[in-house]
């Protein structure tokens, strides 16, 4: 179970595999994480599913041989800005050449966050999310 503890201007910080069994959870604590820090219910709603959009590519993609690997996340927000970083330590792997249905996932999260970062190197993928706040 995600457990979530807020104090005044603690950012939101989870670790842990990289599987689809455990990601709506993390996405609820976030949006709990986020109600309590008192965000509007749209940046929440837009923070949460950019963010488990992320972390499900991480699940779907980073680890090629199929083993659940790790994924962190950490969430901020200041007076300015909300920021989130989900990274992973894998490779990554291009898309198929014909996803179907799936696929899309940087194309919402790019939709959802004001600001967009994906770096990927021999050590891992981060994504970088932001939206401003003022």
């Amino acid at each position: 179970m995600c457990r979530v503890s807020i104090t005044d201007g603690e950012p939101f910080r989870w670790e842990g595999r990289a599987s689809a069994d455990r990601l709506t959870e993390v996405r609820r604590a976030i949006q709990e994480w986020a109600r309590r820090a008192g965000l509007p219910a749209d940046l929440i709603e837009a923070l949460a599913l950019a963010s488990y959009e992320a972390m499900a590519n991480v699940a779907d993609h980073a680890y090629a041989d199929g083993s659940p690997g790790t994924v962190s996340v950490l969430v901020s927000a200041s007076p300015k800005a909300l920021d989130v970083l989900v990274a992973d330590g894998g490779r990554w792997q291009a898309p198929d050449a014909d996803p179907g249905f799936r696929g899309r996932g940087l194309l919402l999260i790019r939709g959802l966050a004001e600001d967009v970062t994906v770096t990927s190197t021999d050590q891992g993928t981060t994504v970088r999310m932001s939206w401003r706040r003022d």
